[in-house]
């Protein structure tokens, strides 16, 4: 399963182990902290590739594009997506710059930085039930944690990313816009960028072609919509940025192998389950 690229309606908080398995490159306006566990992991961000081994921590910046990469088979990870809030005091500090160093290797991560991420395993796991005294217990690990962490991002601050990252800039708007009609020429005359840069990109950065990434777009939003709500296969055919049902429902079958009503009926059975099995998705007001 591939994830969404522009994230709009994260929860403030989901966590959970899981397998880091390839997806395509997102955007969020969390943090991303990425802890392997077991074997190796493999993350993009911001266009360079790191590899993570067991202890290792990354701690992904909001705003940045990244993607989890094909790793070990078995490998797992602890991987927490939280808003900026949960950065505490930190998080002004954080949100204009970027991290020249975003992955920590375990021999360089304090052993109270360790024992706060550990904490955070066994706080969240897979609890569904969340009380306010347990939320205000993980709030200040994160802050915590966050404070034992922030001098070894190296932080610096963070250019206009229109201007010097237009990788960014294309995919946010391909974010926004996934449900209009979209081609290289509209989006190149909507940002001024030269259709031919566009395309690059995506082949050389993104290693996918333009209308393969919006196919996985839109079809990602149809699974959530699938798996959310009860909506026609033909209304979400249409909310999801299709153009005809028939198109849409070959679209889907490549990409996932099942159909979108059979994709429906496995979600609700429990026979699907998602590539990233978050536990926590909200958290008392």
């Amino acid at each position: 399963m591939k994830n969404s690229l522009y994230e709009h309606s994260l929860p403030a908080l989901k966590t959970g182990i899981a397998r880091c398995m390839e997806c395509i490159a997102h955007i969020h306006l969390h943090f991303e902290i990425i802890y392997a566990r077991r074997g190796i992991s493999r993350v993009m961000i911001a266009g360079t590739a790191y590899t993570l081994h067991p202890g290792d921590c990354a701690i992904i910046l909001p705003g940045l594009i990244h993607n989890h990469m094909n790793g070990d088979e078995g490998n797992t990870v602890f991987l927490a997506v939280c808003a900026p809030g949960f950065a505490g005091r930190y998080e002004e500090t954080l949100k204009p710059n970027f991290a020249e160093t975003p992955v920590i290797s375990e021999k360089n991560i304090p052993k109270t930085a360790a024992y706060l991420l550990e904490t955070l395993i066994e706080l969240l796991g897979d609890n569904t039930n969340f009380t306010q005294y347990q939320y205000q217990i993980t709030l200040s690990t994160f802050q915590l944690f966050f404070a034992y962490m922030l001098p070894l991002l190296h932080l610096k601050k963070r250019e206009d990313t229109h201007s010097t990252n237009p990788t960014q800039h294309i995919l946010e708007y391909i974010g926004q816009n996934s449900k209009r009609k979209l081609t290289l020429d509209i989006i190149s005359k909507e940002l001024g960028i030269s259709k031919y840069i566009i395309s690059k990109i995506f082949t050389t950065q993104l290693q996918i072609n333009f209308n393969q990434y919006l196919n996985l777009l839109r079809i990602n939003t149809a699974k959530k919509l699938l798996e959310t709500t009860d909506l026609s296969i033909t209304d979400i055919c249409y909310e999801s940025g299709f153009s005809a049902v028939r198109t849409f429902n070959t679209a889907f079958l490549k990409n996932t192998g099942f159909s979108p009503k059979s994709y429906r009926q496995k979600c609700l059975s429990g026979e699907l389950k998602h590539k990233y099995d978050f536990y926590l998705e909200s958290y008392p007001q």
